[in-house]
């Protein structure tokens, strides 16, 4: 069973903001799992496979719909290292 990241953390991990995971949610760019009070949940594999394709500059899964990034990637390895440290 993966761990679950609240969407603070995730975004954290992606260096990118919790509107756009909303927004990404919305468009089915990066799913989000929803608890019973409707927030947003995202497994952390997903979210380290993210962030490594964004480090690599490999673009998105689905790239028929999604648009190239507007801007070079700012994750870190640092930002990978503290993603390791969250319990699995």
């Amino acid at each position: 069973m993966p761990y679950w990241l609240r969407i603070g953390e995730a975004a954290r991990l992606l260096d990118l903001s919790v509107d756009t995971l909303r927004k990404w949610d919305r468009e089915g760019r990066l799913r989000a799992h929803r608890t019973r009070g409707h927030h947003r949940r995202y497994a952390l594999p997903e979210i380290r496979d993210l962030a490594a394709r964004r480090l690599r500059g490999t673009p998105p899964l689905d790239a028929r719909r999604a648009p190239a990034y507007s801007h070079s990637p700012r994750i870190t390895p640092s930002s990978l290292r503290y993603s390791s440290r969250i319990p699995r």
